[in-house]
């Protein structure tokens, strides 16, 4: 996705900071979570995932929105 979105903005001229942003920060949050408590016995990080996936999806939506406000 952050692939796509680099591709996308460099053929465009509109921002796409903040999907690019939310989706890393989810990315890392929710994946980095996940890794960390397979692999290490701290259990504290459980509750770090599910914000890892608001910030993914709200990463999409912003996405959803930036693609359908340039269709108009």
């Amino acid at each position: 996705v952050l692939l796509a979105l680099a591709l996308y903005a460099a053929g465009d001229d509109r921002g796409i900071r903040l999907p690019a942003v939310l989706i890393l920060v989810g990315t890392v949050l929710f994946s980095g979570s996940i890794y960390l408590l397979v692999l290490s016995p701290q259990r504290w990080l459980g509750p770090i995932t599910p914000i890892g996936g608001l910030f993914l999806i709200a990463g999409w939506v912003s996405l959803i929105s930036l693609t359908s406000n340039g269709s108009r």
